[in-house]
């Protein structure tokens, strides 16, 4: 073998090691690269945190249109939005009552201080937001929503907290403990009054081509009946939010509860027209002197 043989042997192996050295570290670097990276279709080590509430109230219509009708509810307190639902503000006021202990609920009041603007007809024609506490660290109330009739549509301990009802029900606060020891208790509280308001909503409908005639509308479709609502003469809720009366639901025993609640209690001297009995057990005692 000459000496210019014995040069080009040695130079093609150094060219075929150095190829070797190359394609190793790539399948090197590569393996490296493919086990950082995740896989296709597996997640990634961010997820978004489930919401809280507090992130809830933030969005105080969500926080009403999902609590509900004649609930009470402890805090957070969501703000008073301008309108939700098919309700509108109409107006707030700020009040107080005094809650002893051993006696009747104190009831909340009307803007003016007079009795609480809550009926027996018409349920769900206006909405109550109410907010309370009571002013003193420590000290918890039965806190209440009344029926016409006194019955409890829904109460929960707290000191503080919101109601959510319709206008057929009364928000009320009981005694329940003083820090201090002592037998009284004072609320606070604030009504957002909702009156309930029909929008008409409309789109404007696609110009249908000259050659082709003008598509028929689609019929609408009726919502559904949902519940029956305390009250009479048969409230319902359906499925589109709206509340409405509804005939089977005045044939139930608490529409019909209701009915005679309201004959009994409506007149003047209805405890001599249906006894004294009935009249208690219905509407309360007997106005004093009578």
């Amino acid at each position: 073998m000459s000496s210019r043989q014995a040069s080009v042997i040695i130079g093609l192996l150094v060219v075929i090691a150095v190829a070797l050295g190359v394609g190793i570290g790539y399948l090197v670097v590569g393996r490296d690269d493919d086990e950082a990276a995740p896989a296709a279709g597996e997640p990634t080590a961010t997820s978004a945190p489930p919401t809280s509430t507090e992130e809830m109230v933030a969005d105080p219509v969500a926080a009403l249109e999902a609590a509900g009708v004649d609930v009470v509810q402890p805090p957070p307190v969501p703000e008073a939005p301008e309108a939700w639902g098919e309700y509108t503000l109409a107006g707030s006021w700020d009040g107080r009552v005094r809650a002893f202990d051993n006696r009747e609920p104190a009831k909340a009041t009307a803007e003016d201080g007079s009795t609480f603007p809550a009926s027996m007809n018409g349920c769900g024609e206006m909405m109550y937001f109410v907010t309370f506490r009571a002013t003193d660290d420590g000290d918890a109330v039965d806190a209440q929503l009344l029926d016409a009739v006194g019955g409890v549509n829904d109460s929960e301990v707290l000191g503080s907290g919101w109601m959510l009802g319709t206008n057929c029900a009364t928000p009320a606060f009981v005694f329940d403990t003083a820090a201090d020891g002592a037998t009284m208790i004072d609320v606070a509280f604030t009504v957002h009054e909702y009156r309930q308001s029909s929008v008409a909503q409309s789109s404007a409908a696609p110009q249908p081509q000259a050659q082709d005639p003008a598509p028929a509308p689609a019929a609408p479709t009726e919502p559904t009946f949902v519940e029956c609502i305390f009250g009479t003469p048969g409230p319902a809720r359906f499925s589109d939010g709206s509340i409405r009366n509804h005939p089977p639901c005045a044939q139930t025993p608490e529409a019909q509860r209701y009915l005679e609640a309201e004959s009994v209690c409506g007149g003047l001297n209805g405890w001599e027209v249906y006894g004294r009995e009935k009249y208690e057990s219905l509407c309360g005692p007997v106005p004093e002197g009578r």
